[in-house]
């Protein structure tokens, strides 16, 4: 029996941190952790006091939702007045980049997709650090005070045209305390039968004897239809053959039902498709003109990547026949993470990309270092 379905209209903020890829450069893994973690709890405790729900946190990105669009607004300024202020023990000055967007999305198992989701993590890659876009939709349901704060945005047009909507910037200074907010605001629903919470995780010897061998067992249950252990190694601390990852390679039928997915996209196209993905503040474009985008830790790559687990030269995206296609050349292989948190596993083979999600080198999204790949299709 599967799961239920139910539309929602809400109102969606996605959060990006670009402090956190700056850390890593700057100051270190272990501070660039340690500030994620604090900024992402004090995000949460933002979203939580204007009545919003965190959907889901990738890497230095976060999605939420909100049933009143005012409150969306408060907690937005709130979320950047209190990540400016406080003080992470970092050299590095911290601050958001953030797009809110309002429309109808499909509730399912605690997630939401839908247009409104792809606009949403769009409008982010315009905004620049200590900024906040909105559409026309966020406009139209703010109060006469905040709609005083949007200015048109500048340069905007191209994306505009793309997205279909007036987009703004927000002036956020000052703003969270200008109006009551809104607590009271209903959260976002969830279904009867959700599936309840996964149970500590199995396998804890054999684990330590991986770890023991200089291996690293990683477990991640995040509602995909099916969860295995994966054994992750760390690259170039160990000579000789690697011994298998433990991993299975990805099912016949998700293999079947992204092809399938990549067909029907081509076939109801009204253009050539187009791979864009955020890499550091920047946007990567793979289509019909540029058709290879090459993933790994030596430093020609377009995407260098820092992970323990990836390889020299692990993966690439390329345009095929009007596609976008992953390809995996690694040993230890690459998770695909759609707009539902469904996880796809590919080692040494290939799969089409549809949609939005993430692409994570070599290792589960909460692995210690891990790197995602936002991507999504124009």
């Amino acid at each position: 029996m599967g799961k239920s379905k139910s539309t929602l209209v809400l109102t969606l903020v996605f959060v990006d941190i670009p402090t956190f890829a700056k850390l890593r450069e700057t100051e270190g893994e272990e501070t660039a952790r340690e500030f994620l973690g604090q900024c992402l709890a004090l995000l949460e405790h933002v979203i939580q006091e204007y009545g919003g729900e965190k959907i889901r946190s990738v890497g230095g990105t976060l999605l939420c939702s909100f049933t009143d669009t005012q409150a969306a607004l408060q907690a937005s300024c709130a979320m950047l007045e209190r990540v400016v202020a406080h003080n992470f023990g970092t050299k590095t000055p911290q601050t958001l980049r953030m797009g809110l967007h309002a429309g109808s999305v499909k509730l399912r198992g605690g997630s939401c997709t839908g247009e409104a989701v792809t606009t949403t993590s769009r409008m982010v890659t315009i905004a620049v650090p200590g900024q906040i876009v909105a559409t026309e939709a966020i406009l139209a349901e703010a109060d006469a005070g905040m709609q005083a704060r949007f200015e048109h945005l500048k340069d905007a047009e191209r994306m505009e045209g793309r997205l279909k909507t007036v987009l703004y910037e927000v002036d956020w200074h000052g703003a969270s305390s200008e109006t009551p907010s809104t607590p009271g605001a209903i959260k976002m629903a969830q279904p009867s039968h959700q599936a309840p919470p996964a149970s500590k995780e199995q396998g804890h010897e054999a684990g330590e004897e991986a770890e023991a061998e200089g291996e690293h067992p990683h477990t991640k249950d995040i509602g995909s239809k099916q969860t295995r252990h994966v054994l992750l190694r760390r690259v170039g601390q160990r000579k000789g053959k690697a011994k298998s990852s433990g991993a299975t390679k990805m099912p016949t039928a998700a293999s079947k039902a992204m092809a399938d997915a990549a067909a029907d996209s081509k076939s109801g196209s009204t253009g050539p498709v187009r791979f864009c993905a955020i890499w550091r503040e920047n946007v990567l474009v793979v289509d019909d003109k540029s058709t290879v985008l090459r993933i790994g830790r030596n430093g020609d790559n377009e995407v260098v990547v820092t992970v323990d687990t990836a390889s020299r030269y692990h993966a690439r995206v390329e345009y095929r026949n009007g596609a976008i296609v992953l390809i995996d050349t690694s040993s230890n292989g690459t998770f695909v993470y759609n707009q539902t948190g469904d996880e796809t596993y590919i080692q040494e083979g290939e799969v089409f990309l549809k949609g939005s999600g993430a692409i994570c080198i070599g290792c589960q999204q909460d692995y210690p270092g891990a790197e995602p790949l936002l991507f999504w299709m124009a």
